[in-house]
């Protein structure tokens, strides 16, 4: 996950604050179990018509077992949000 927000373009500076950031969030356990649960959800998910890729199992999977919200503005999260207990973070404007 934090691969994906850091390899966008940002300033040096923004790149430092937000690796600040990231190191102070928990890790998510990547055990065998979890990743039997990731796998579990894309079952769960293309049972239900939605399609969704390793990556973005785990990246829900992991929001799930530390039961935080996901930051994101990619779709399919919105998808799996309305399909699953994750929950998305919301700005308000």
């Amino acid at each position: 996950m934090a691969s994906e927000l850091l390899s966008g373009r940002l300033s040096k500076s923004w790149r430092r604050r937000l690796v600040d950031f990231l190191e102070e969030l928990p890790l998510c356990d990547a055990s065998v179990a979890h990743w039997i649960r990731a796998g579990d959800l894309r079952a769960a998910l293309a049972r239900k018509g939605l399609s969704i890729s390793t990556p973005d199992a785990h990246i829900a999977q992991c929001c799930l077992d530390l039961d935080g919200e996901l930051m994101s503005e990619d779709r399919v999260f919105r998808r799996i949000a309305e399909l699953t207990p994750l929950r998305e973070y919301r700005a308000v404007n």
